[in-house]
């Protein structure tokens, strides 16, 4: 923007010149012509007078009034002509520059194109809330998503204190994948209304799926608050049990599913997912008859091998990260089912996507059939892909519930 201003300024400034200068010019002119009338005018009085001194006669006089008037006649037309002739050509000559480098800053600095993706967002956006409150934001693209951050960060710069808001631009910037700006978003709106328990819920949510050293850490001191104020909370206690899973801690999770193993159906899906996990830290939790339900049936999980193409190794970014994703084969939404991010390292890599690294409840790894698995090398944590990264996709791999599958994915492509 400031490119923008900077040219811009040197633009009026051009302009300027073009008006001043000629007007400058044109005044010394003018003010010369004055200056030898004046001079011509006084030595007409002068030689009045010398007629009158008798010094010549009129006759005399007459000659020499012809002679000036001839005189100034003869300088003014010829200079000026010769001014015209030559300013015009520099005059035309200066204009090409001027209107190239107008037409050069308007081509790069006009927001149209900002200006209609926002215009669209103020229509659209409506119908999208509708949608998202309807289906929990199943069915809608990343462009719609991206509508819709669109025209909440547009209200929330009118009205910076509006929780819901905060709350709103927190879960959609989550179902894009930008975990960062949703965990910010939450911590803004829960400083906002502090008392609000529900709202602490989500945010250590949204720092449980973001997933660093940090950010968990953080969730787990919100959750020690909420278990605080309702020790008998089942969910809290499943979210500290999730939180502790991925911190790889295992008293902790050991101490919170204890609480509430007992309510919850050992045959159903989560049961089965979230002890599956908790075996995985050498937790033994249910009768047999769920653990073997839980392999012909209950969660899923996929074990991705990572490599990357020899011709790729020349570009690969430097600080650099590993996001790897599935996304449902047989659905319009491109919203993760599942992904784990990471900084870049040593490559062949493996990397484990189950329903606990889904990024919106009920979408997950069981509730596909088939689904599209991605591995990119991201220049930032976004799930959103940017020119420069470099990705590769495995397609339509048969999701069989209950069972830990591996697949391949080859890192082939740089994205344009």
């Amino acid at each position: 923007m400031s490119e923008f201003y900077l040219l811009a300024g040197a633009l009026l400034l051009l302009a300027g010149l073009f008006v001043v200068y000629p007007w400058i010019r044109t005044q010394k002119r003018l003010s010369a012509e004055v200056s030898n009338a004046n001079v011509i005018k006084q030595r007409i009085d002068e030689l009045e007078r010398e007629v009158e001194e008798g010094l010549i006669d009129k006759k005399d006089k007459q000659i020499a009034i012809r002679e000036l008037k001839l005189a100034l006649v003869d300088e003014s037309p010829i200079e000026h002509s010769a001014k015209r002739q030559f300013a015009t050509p520099v005059l035309i000559l200066l204009s090409i520059p001027a209107i190239i480098a107008g037409v050069w800053v308007y081509y790069h600095a006009h927001q149209l194109s900002g200006l209609n993706a926002y215009t669209k967002a103020k229509v659209d956006v409506v119908a999208l809330r509708e949608r998202m409150q309807q289906t929990g934001g199943q069915g809608l693209t990343p462009d719609d998503f991206a509508v819709l951050a669109l025209s909440i960060r547009d209200n929330l710069r009118d009205n910076p204190q509006d929780i819901s808001g905060w709350s709103t631009l927190a879960l959609v910037n989550s179902a894009i994948g930008r975990l960062d700006e949703s965990v910010a978003a939450y911590e803004k709106a829960v400083n906002l209304d502090a008392s609000n328990d529900t709202l602490r819920f989500k945010y250590s949510e949204a720092l449980m799926l973001a997933g660093s050293e940090d950010d968990l850490q953080t969730a787990v001191r919100q959750m020690d608050y909420l278990i605080s104020k309702d020790a008998s909370n089942r969910n809290y206690r499943l979210l500290f049990t999730t939180i502790a899973i991925k911190l790889q801690d295992v008293a902790l999770a050991q101490q919170h599913f204890e609480v509430i193993k007992d309510e919850l159906d050992p045959n159903s899906q989560f049961y089965q997912s979230i002890t599956n996990e908790l075996s995985l830290l050498g937790l033994d939790f249910g009768p047999k008859e769920a653990i073997h339900k839980l392999e012909n049936g209950g969660a899923s999980r996929l074990v991705v091998n990572i490599e990357l193409d020899v011709k790729l190794n020349e570009i690969l970014p430097a600080n650099a990260y590993l996001i790897v994703f599935a996304q449902n084969a047989n659905s319009t939404s491109k919203v993760p089912l599942a992904v784990k991010r990471m900084p870049l390292g040593d490559l062949p890599t493996q990397v484990e996507l189950s329903d606990s690294d889904a990024m919106i409840a009920n979408m997950n790894l069981s509730s596909a059939q088939q689904v599209n698995v991605t591995a990119r090398i991201s220049i930032d944590e976004n799930v959103m892909p940017q020119a420069g990264e470099l990705q590769g996709i495995t397609n339509n791999i048969q999701i069989t519930k209950g069972k830990s599958q591996s697949l391949d994915v080859i890192i082939n492509e740089e994205l344009q």
